[in-house]
């Protein structure tokens, strides 16, 4: 998530006039035209919005790029998490994607600025020593705040689908994002924290610069040799929770193959480093403490040795630590994919609808979207599977069953993957009881259940859920998780109550809505998403739900039962949707 911005520090030779020199006091030098006597963070700021305005257009290239092959279901995030094939709905996500890997790439460059300082340096250089040390802190600056848009942008689509009062997701998803430990669900529960340690060591290790005249020179040097560490941090945030480079590939071996100019620079650095004090002599010496320091400094240039020649391995052999490619991601079992051959617009659209056309596969039409039944293991959530496969019977219609339980602390992604496997299989076989002749199509989430149910609602004639689930922190059933799904979902949700399979509610939590129906529910979306349209006419003797032949009925109790204050109280259907 987060990537650190500076780099081994500057030695000698790129000392500005005012610092410090090898072990000694602080020596002023002349002063130039424009340039302060020592740097400060204020200048440096006011010097680096040239920087920073490339660093935008580099994100925003970045970011039409994913865009497009999100759209073009080209990029390996839809493939770890279909959901995700909607690029519109997840715009924010895809947003912090392009500022993580803009901020990489500043990383990448600042981290190359400061081992041309502090090492040998190429003869023909266009920039100059000062120049190229102003460079480096500009980049670095630039870096933190990219940095932090990438978290930030993160957070922003966390609160976006908690639909929890907005102190109450927005502090949730502080402690997802801030806090080590907070995000617990799926392959983040490590690569989260990882990319947390890189940012609150890069912040101060990057503006300790500015202070380095109160800390003392030597200080402020052995602190700042610690940044390779934490780029090394971010670059293992990047591998390990990147999904562009989630599968062996060239993207993923490209990101290696970038670590080569580091690496070759950093040893090359240590061996010929700039301060005559770090360079290693030609024997330990007579005292113990001159023997480890000899001793330490030998296998820090061995190990930089060590890691060039593994990445020159792991890139010609190209295995780079990529998970092998799964057909369809998380996808367990044959499904429908949806493609773009036939573009239609639903005749029922909304307005949103009708501004963003749905795509359907060719030759499927709105009667053919599958009935999506949300499974967590629960006793609740299999009645609602068997709720789900007698309507996909009654209404002829495909049958999806999405496996909606995270991945938590507890679980590994591997025993996570078998546990769905193995849930799916057994919700399959429990499926097949009631509807022989049914063959339901699986998926399995393991990460964001409820934005995946709300983005697959896109293309579903309706998702069925149980009345609560297992729990847990981000369990789908439990709390706002489980509202995000019944109010922002582009489909009717229908909530099975206990033991009462042939009685589901759609949009509200009691049998028939009522005045009392709407609390506990964000109003303004549960009245919306209280309606549905007119189904198919039911066999003689079966008796409607609500969403059935009633659905007018039912929408216009729904909306007067809603709360003045929503200005959504309406006495026909929604707009953009037909009253018969």
């Amino acid at each position: 998530m987060t990537n650190p911005h500076p780099a081994p520090e500057p030695g000698a030779a790129a000392e500005t006039p005012g610092s410090t020199t090898s072990g000694g006091p602080q020596v002023p030098g002349p002063r130039r035209s424009g340039e302060p006597r020592r740097p400060t963070l204020r200048s440096d700021l006011r010097a680096s919005w040239p920087d920073g305005l490339a660093a935008l257009v580099i994100t925003a290239a970045v970011f039409v790029l994913l865009y497009i092959r999100i759209r073009n279901e080209t990029s390996s995030t839809v493939t770890v998490m279909p959901f995700m094939a909607d690029a519109g709905a997840f715009w924010l996500y895809f947003l912090s994607q392009a500022f993580g890997w803009s901020a990489l790439l500043w990383a990448w460059g600042t981290v190359i600025l400061g081992l041309l300082l502090s090492g040998p340096r190429p003869s023909r250089l266009p920039l100059s020593g000062p120049r190229l040390e102003r460079l480096h802190r500009t980049t670095s600056l630039n870096t933190i705040a990219l940095i932090a848009a990438h978290a930030l942008f993160f957070g922003a689509e966390l609160v976006r689908f908690d639909t929890a009062a907005w102190n109450s997701a927005v502090a949730t998803a502080f402690v997802e994002v801030f806090v080590p430990g907070g995000y617990d669900s799926g392959t983040g529960r490590i690569a989260i924290p990882v990319g947390q340690a890189a940012l609150y060591l890069a912040i101060p290790l990057g503006l300790l610069f500015y202070v380095r005249h109160r800390i003392g020179p030597k200080t402020w040097r052995v602190l700042h040799r610690c940044v390779i560490v934490v780029y090394v941090l971010s670059v293992w945030h990047t591998l390990l929770y990147g999904t562009n480079v989630w599968y062996d590939g060239w993207f993923r071996t490209g990101v290696w193959l970038l670590q080569l100019p580091i690496a070759a620079l950093l040893l090359l650095r240590l061996l010929r480093p700039a301060r005559r004090s770090e360079k290693l002599p030609g024997s330990p010496g007579a005292s113990a403490g001159a023997r480890t320091g000899w001793a330490l400094r030998l296998g820090g240039r061995l190990v930089v040795a060590a890691v060039l020649v593994a990445l020159v391995a792991v890139v010609a052999s190209g295995r780079d630590g990529g998970r092998s490619r799964a057909p369809g991601g998380h996808l367990l079992h044959p499904q429908p994919r949806l493609t773009p051959a036939d573009t239609t617009e639903r005749p029922s659209a909304t307005p949103y609808e009708r501004r963003r056309p749905a795509t359907y596969a060719r030759g499927m039409t709105t009667n053919d979207l599958p009935v999506i039944a949300a499974v967590d293991g629960s006793t609740h959530s299999r009645q609602a599977l068997d709720w789900a496969t007698r309507e996909a019977v009654r209404r002829g219609l495909p049958l999806l069953i999405v496996h909606v339980r995270p991945l938590t602390r507890q679980v590994d992604e591997e025993t996570g993957r078998r546990e769905a496997e193995a849930l799916l299989a057994e919700s399959v076989r429990r499926s097949a009881l009631i509807a022989p002749e049914l063959r339901p199509s699986t998926l399995a989430p393991l990460d964001f259940p409820s934005a995946a149910l709300v983005s697959l609602g896109r293309d579903a004639s309706m998702i069925v859920v149980g009345s609560r689930g297992l729990g847990g922190f981000r369990s789908l059933m439990t709390g706002s998780n489980s509202l995000a799904t019944a109010s922002m979902a582009s489909c009717p949700v229908v909530v099975v109550q206990d033991d009462r399979p042939e009685g589901p509610t759609t949009g509200a939590r009691t049998r028939t809505p009522s005045p009392t129906s709407w609390r506990g529910w964000p109003p303004t979306r549960a009245v919306r998403r209280s309606w549905s349209s007119p189904s198919p006419p039911r066999p003689p003797g079966r008796a409607p739900g609500c969403g059935s032949s009633t659905a007018g009925r039912c929408s216009r109790r729904c909306s007067r039962a809603a709360p003045s204050s929503t200005g959504r109280r309406r006495r026909g259907p929604p707009p953009g949707r037909s009253p018969s």
